[in-house]
């Protein structure tokens, strides 16, 4: 009964918050979490990455991973005395088995398999495919889809979710990146399933159109189209592209082609999406709104180019720029933007960055200007026996506590640091480098002796502060760390 209660209340937050604004900062949460998106399995993911990509090697940083994949999996779910290779939320929390990226399975694969080529280590591969198998057994239906959670393994139950955070699009960015990785296209074989599963579940408003709704019809509810990346059609389109480009499936191909399409078609005047279709709201972030579709469209249109997609990006490039004009981060609704990747100021960034093709000159002198000033809102550099630490603030306000996470913290500042590293030509002309170091040297020193991470922290007392004050003077990114090289600019834009 415990767990049906809380599967109804879990229930109630995701249908009821579907018309609330997204908090502009993070609540207080020192919890420790599993997954990828607020826990330890996203944090050790973001360090391998960073990692390979700055060609940063340390004992203290194998040291780290090691211990937090052993505790992932320690703490696999116990049922009847057998562990499953499947997860609640996190230590003590009562809450059943999650399947998707945020909480579950889906996103610990993905560490899995960076784990595996990282260390080459053949154990860790052996763990991801069994926590695929896993979710396999706890699908329901012959074109296999998942509910938000469930009580108890194999257990297929629930309202079954299409999205890429919580639904079956997460599913096929896992199978996809475990044949990537195997070369078994048995993996490839599910993910055309699980993308029947979403095709059978949508609708086709024109014949090059496709809308997929967020989750499947219940009786009783009326399903809404949800146009943000995380649980909507913008990151549906972008896992399928995906798909479409390591398959080669021209059917898995057209079905992102007519998403996109629909995006575009729902794309409001001044260039914004509301977050879905019951609501106005239109919020700039990655996770919910503008810079995720973005994102994805600009994904997309790098694969198959189209005129469309290029004016709808453009349109979106001015709607977010226009918000974030003057160094200031502020939301549709004039509040403050938080430092986070999903759910705020850093995700946007992101996002104008993966579209700088389709910027004008002035458009990217305003980014540059809003990154060096997002290092002089959200950074605290820490010094100790000479060390140099980066966290980031949660907003510019809070400086009690920090937030770790991929979404919402300092992993979600190494993702977007390795990202654009590993993607954009030009990224060399950004000192990120020292940045990066001592972010690693920062979730290195505040992993708990268990090999998890709190979600958020206080910062380490003791320390002293080396990140000046917030004035008009470069004095601190000149003597510092210089984000933008303090050169004329080298960057060309292809766009006038």
């Amino acid at each position: 009964m415990r767990f049906l209660a809380l599967c109804s209340l879990s229930l109630v937050i995701l249908l009821s918050s579907a018309n609330a604004q997204i908090p502009t900062s993070s609540p207080v949460d020192f919890n420790i979490y599993y997954g990828k998106g607020w826990g330890v399995s996203g944090i050790a993911e973001s360090l391998i990455d960073a990692s390979l990509a700055f060609n940063f090697t340390q004992e203290t940083l194998n040291s780290t991973l090691t211990k937090s994949i052993e505790y992932i999996t320690s703490n696999r779910y116990s049922f009847n005395g057998v562990h499953y290779f499947a997860w609640e939320k996190g230590p003590k929390q009562e809450t059943g088995i999650y399947p998707g990226i945020k909480y579950g399975a889906a996103g610990i694969i993905d560490l899995y398999v960076s784990a595996y080529q990282y260390f080459d280590e053949p154990k860790y591969l052996e763990y991801a495919i069994n926590s695929f198998n896993q979710l396999m057994l706890s699908s329901q239906g012959s074109l296999p889809h998942w509910g938000y959670n469930f009580p108890s393994p194999n257990n297929a139950s629930g309202i079954s979710l299409t999205g890429y955070e919580f639904g079956a699009a997460g599913m096929i960015n896992a199978a996809l990146s475990l044949y990537q990785t195997t070369l078994n296209a048995s993996f490839l074989e599910t993910a055309f399933r699980i993308a029947d599963w979403i095709y059978s579940v949508s609708h086709f408003p024109t014949s090059d159109t496709m809308a997929v709704p967020w989750y499947s019809h219940v009786p009783g509810f009326q399903s809404v189209e949800i146009f943000e990346f995380d649980r909507g059609m913008a990151g549906i389109a972008s896992v399928l592209t995906d798909l479409a480009i390591a398959s080669g499936n021209k059917t898995i191909e057209t079905m992102a082609k007519n998403i996109a399409n629909y995006l575009v078609n729902s794309q409001n005047e001044d260039g914004s999406w509301f977050q879905q279709n019951d609501t106005d709201v239109t919020p700039l972030t990655f996770s919910t709104g503008t810079a995720g579709i973005i994102y994805s469209l600009t994904k997309i249109n790098e694969a198959y180019p189209s005129t469309n997609y290029e004016e709808s990006i453009t349109k979106g490039v001015s709607f977010l720029l226009s918000h974030l004009s003057n160094n200031k981060f502020v939301d549709d609704n004039g509040q403050s933007l938080s430092s986070s990747f999903s759910e705020g100021a850093l995700g946007v960034l992101y996002s104008l960055f993966k579209a700088q093709k389709f910027l004008t000159s002035q458009q990217q002198t305003i980014l540059n200007d809003l990154l060096n000033q997002y290092a002089n809102s959200f950074f605290l550099i820490l010094q100790n026996n000479g060390q140099q630490y980066l966290f980031l603030k949660i907003d510019e306000k809070t400086v009690s506590r920090v937030d770790l996470s991929l979404r919402n913290g300092l992993a979600g500042f190494l993702h977007f640091s390795t990202e654009l590293k590993n993607n954009l030509k030009n990224f060399g002309d950004y000192q990120v480098d020292n940045l990066v170091k001592w972010s690693i040297n920062s979730l290195n020193m505040v992993q708990n002796l268990n090999g998890s991470w709190n979600r958020q922290v206080s910062p380490p007392s003791g320390f002293s502060t080396i990140q000046g004050t917030v004035d008009d003077s470069p004095a601190f990114y000149i003597s510092a760390i210089a984000f933008l090289i303090i050169v004329p600019r080298k960057i060309k834009n292809r766009a006038n």
